[in-house]
């Protein structure tokens, strides 16, 4: 469906202006060497440096080992792409890597170790691809050169390439603004970060101006001796260094053009355009960028930059950023980096009517930036002076809408594109791009704000123009999913094709966009913002910006640290944690019962177990509590319950009674006597996790169970008793297993407890809640705004989507029945359809419901015994009772033979 969109279909490229020679290239190989000449060669006046220039390293970097776990999900799991010269794909290396992954392993460790990118690595096939909306095709720099590599080769490069990106980010290499190839990092971040010191200064009165830049080239600009050199600055280990200077010289490519690929050509410069390592490479060579001036005023991603100035005079700004831009500028000379003056914008944000100031402009050197009219494009997102984002909703809506409408010309009411997989491509492709960058500008209907009196009063953002726009995006898309009239209720397009109304989605983003900031590392700007919002509350000092009315409305959260533990630490799989706690492996849970039960009987009787469990409460409080019970030589020696109140989930709970139940057993005297600790819990995913690193919610808990198990190893024991261990075993729940029945029934007292002081939300709660929010929201909007014949039917709001994955004739027919807009005589005398055929073949008047009292539907097959009063309900609004119907439609082909379905306008 990509390709049938695309407008300008399969050409040859034309004619190219070669910009360095001052000369048009017409034949294939003049333009392949126009490419190489602009697209591949570094054009900046400074030369790079010898390899071996002394240096002093600021720090040391430890790099760790390859280990094969490392190398399988590098190659094995990071998808099916694209080939080079060699032709090996991804599927070839995971069925013959048996055989070769111990080749591979050593292969990857010694090129590590020696500092040596293998030669056939360094050869690239360049595939050139146009850049979309490019006004002027002749100009080389309206195209993308993007190297096929070797897939092997790649491996290695992602392998070093997350390694890399983990250590910059824990040993703070890189400025925590500059955005990019690196973990939890996006540039909508850093359009929030603008965004929040924007809007915080023109609260306080001041005005701000914001200047874009943006390197030239990029990739293809980076000198290799400087980068070597840049490195050792950075204390990054010698092999390593080593191992970058021979992936980044001596290479060589193939530029394949229109279908052609020439002979193999030498690269004196560069990284290449489709390496893994390119870009935290690039990231680091232009890192010192970042620390100039005042690096909260700095913000990168990849080769995008932005500075911002913050005074009581726009005049002030504007000295201010050509001081920063000459800085900039300068230092890039001397590293062989030039900024692309086109790509460089303006824009000043200021409270108040526009004034000339506005002409304010900078110049410095061979570049001249002035503010031009209407917004300004960073990272996706089209700032205007105000700040209301109107124009970035207007563009994104208008290009989302544009395909909307090609999905809806692709299908009707009884043929094309399947609606389950309709409503999936307008999800990814679609709604994506309508709400990108929501994270930033949605504000929320309304703010409240402190009136004169002291009292809260909703003040409106003025947002109805951006909803309106964004919401016939949505409605396109789900006439697009549904083969239904046009006619159709709004209302019922919405619940039908199971697509939110924007502002309830948007909030829905907005808010887990928030939540996520709970597990951000304490370097990560968006959290650094977070945090001093929150002790700005403190002294009620808190910003009134968009962010920060996301952060204060949260409640009091759990803190994950996402770099407490470094990605190649070795962990257990999940078939091998499924081993060790004996999980379900494709049993029923009877006979996970009856096996626990005989294995049960076997463990030593002086052993300590514990059954722990946690439970929520159905009730409208929705508590939850965790208990555990501590039995030895069959005898029950300690039973605990607790609350942890509304802010934690089962999941948390299990996971707390498991550690609580193992922090008591340590205490006990009786510890002496026994070898091993077992626990014995039914909530699979926490027995999964016990005993590893985990960087999800409630990480403390697993965190403390880890230390449990090193105290148990050196308890005080007597001499006759081995250290053993603490033992993880799965348990199938509530089927009368004792120990786990005397748990599940601690838990549900711990749900009537007191709850704890000043509780802490956990993650996985935190998220339940915005989700649940969100859906409340959808349910009374439904309800409220449902059709009466809905309302009849007793049709309450579901998520439920199994309905769409009926064929779309047949789907048809059930959504006219249930919102009464299709074929039906009521329905063409209200639109006047004077030669539409109003009555079925046993001449009864189409109705609705005229399927199950049609005498000729009844008698070629019985749909169902039961009265209508239970039987129409149940057939069209019970899943079950829609697949009975389906069925029956198809199979007596009602619509086609008995009541023939009328063409007509609709």
């Amino acid at each position: 469906m990509g390709e049938w969109h695309q407008s300008t279909g399969i050409y040859r490229t034309p004619p190219l202006a070669d910009l360095s020679k001052q000369t048009i290239a017409n034949t294939i190989e003049e333009k392949r060497e126009t490419f190489a000449n602009n697209l591949l060669t570094n054009l900046a006046e400074v030369d790079d440096i010898p390899f071996d220039t002394p240096t002093a390293p600021s720090r040391s970097i430890t790099f760790p080992d390859i280990a094969i776990q490392d190398i399988e999900l590098a190659i094995l799991k990071a998808g099916n792409t694209a080939p080079s010269a060699d032709e090996i794909p991804t599927k070839i290396l995971q069925v013959a890597w048996l055989q070769i992954k111990e080749v591979t392993l050593s292969l990857f460790k010694d090129c590590l170790h020696l500092g040596h990118h293998p030669k056939c690595f360094r050869l690239a096939t360049i595939v050139i691809i146009p850049k979309p909306n490019k006004s002027d095709y002749t100009n080389p720099r309206s195209y993308r050169p993007i190297a096929l590599l070797s897939v092997l080769g790649k491996g290695l490069e992602r392998l070093i390439a997350k390694k890399v990106s983990w250590l910059a980010l824990n040993y703070q290499v890189l400025a925590n603004q500059q955005l990019g190839a690196l973990p939890l990092r996006s540039s909508v971040d850093l359009t929030t970060c603008v965004t929040h010191d924007i809007e915080a200064s023109l609260k306080q009165g001041l005005k701000t101006t914001l200047l874009t830049m943006d390197v030239k080239g990029a990739f293809d600009a980076v000198l290799p001796g400087r980068l070597v050199n840049r490195l050792r600055e950075q204390g990054w280990p010698n092999n390593l260094v080593r191992w970058v200077q021979s992936f980044a010289t001596n290479r060589s490519i193939k530029i394949r053009l229109d279908g052609e690929t020439g002979p193999e050509t030498k690269l004196e410069c560069g990284l290449p355009q489709g390496s893994p390592i390119s870009p935290i490479l690039f990231m680091l060579y232009i890192a010192p960028l970042f620390w100039m001036g005042k690096p909260q005023s700095r913000f990168g991603y990849a080769d995008d930059i932005a500075i911002l100035a913050t005074s009581n005079s726009l005049q002030t700004n504007c000295d201010s950023l050509k001081m920063d831009m000459q800085e900039t500028l300068e230092w890039g000379k001397t590293e062989g980096i030039t900024f692309d003056p086109k790509k460089s914008e303006l824009i000043h944000f200021y409270k108040g009517h526009r004034t000339l100031t506005d002409t304010l402009a900078i110049h410095t050197g061979s570049m001249n930036i002035e503010v031009k009219p209407g917004p300004l494009k960073w990272l996706g997102v089209h700032f205007d002076r105000k700040l209301c984002f109107k124009p970035h909703v207007q563009i994104l809506a208008a290009k989302a809408l544009k395909g909307a409408n090609a999905l809806r010309s692709l299908s009707n009411t009884h043929r094309g594109i399947p609606p389950y997989l309709t409503r999936k491509v307008a999800e990814a492709c679609i709604l994506k791009k309508c709400y990108f960058a929501s994270e930033t500008w949605w504000p929320g209907r309304t703010r409240t704000k402190k009136n004169a009196l002291n009292n809260p009063i909703s003040i409106s953002n003025v947002v109805d123009s951006h909803l309106s726009l964004l919401n016939k995006v949505v409605i396109t898309c789900t006439r697009a999913i549904l083969p239904v009239y046009k006619t159709t209720n709004t209302a019922v397009l919405y619940e039908e094709a199971k697509l939110r109304p924007s502002e309830i989605e948007l909030n829905l983003i907005s808010q887990l966009y928030a939540a996520r900031t709970t597990r951000l590392d304490l370097y990560h700007p968006l959290r650094i913002r977070a945090e001093n919002i929150t002790k700005a509350r403190e002294y009620n000092r808190t910003p009134d910006t968009r962010f920060a009315r996301l952060i204060t409305a949260l409640p009091e959260t759990e803190h994950i640290n996402p770099l407490a533990f470094p990605p190649w630490e070795i962990r257990e799989s999940r078939a091998e944690a499924e081993a060790r706690i004996n999980g379900p492996m494709g049993r029923t849970k009877a006979q996970a019962a009856e096996d626990f039960k005989a294995f049960h009987a076997k463990i030593p009787r002086s052993d300590i177990q514990i059954f722990s469990d946690g439970s929520k409460s159905e009730s409208k409080d929705g508590a939850t509590g965790g208990g555990f019970v501590i039995s030895q030589f069959d005898i029950q020696i300690a039973h605990h319950s607790f609350s942890l109140g509304t802010n934690a989930e089962v999941f948390d709970a299990e996971a707390t009674a498991a550690v609580a139940g193992a922090a008591k057993a340590l205490t006990l005297a009786s510890t002496k006597l026994a070898t091993d600790l077992w626990i014995f819990l039914d909530n699979h995913e926490d027995a999964l996790r016990l005993g590893s690193h985990f960087n999800g919610s409630s990480q403390r808990v697993f965190e403390d169970f880890l230390k449990l198990t090193q105290a148990w190893a050196v308890r005080p024991r007597l001499p006759h008793t081995s250290p053993g261990k603490i033992r993880v075993r799965w348990v199938p729940g509530h089927l009368d297993i004792p120990g786990n029945e005397i748990a599940d029934k601690a838990a549900k007292e711990g749900t009537k407890l007191p709850f704890p002081l000043n509780p802490i939300c956990t993650l996985a709660s935190l998220k339940r809640m915005i989700r649940t929010r969100a859906n409340k929201a959808d349910e009374q909007l439904w309800n409220t705004v449902s059709p009466q014949y809905y309302k009849d039917l007793q049709f309450n709001h579901t998520s439920n989507t199994d309905t769409l994955s009926l064929k779309r004739a047949t789907l048809h027919h059930i959504l006219a029945i249930r919102s009464q807009h299709s074929d039906f005589a009521a329905y063409h005398e209200h639109f006047n359809h004077t030669i539409a055929h109003v009555h079925c073949s046993c001449n009864k008047r189409k109705t609705p419901l005229h399927f199950f009292f049609c005498k000729k539907g009844k008698a070629f097959k019985a749909l169902t015994k039961s009265p209508p009063f239970e039987a129409i309900p149940w057939l069209l609004r019970n899943p079950t009772g829609i697949a009975k119907l389906a069925e029956w439609l198809e199979y007596t082909k009602f619509y086609t033979k008995i009541c023939p379905w009328h063409t007509g306008a609709r």
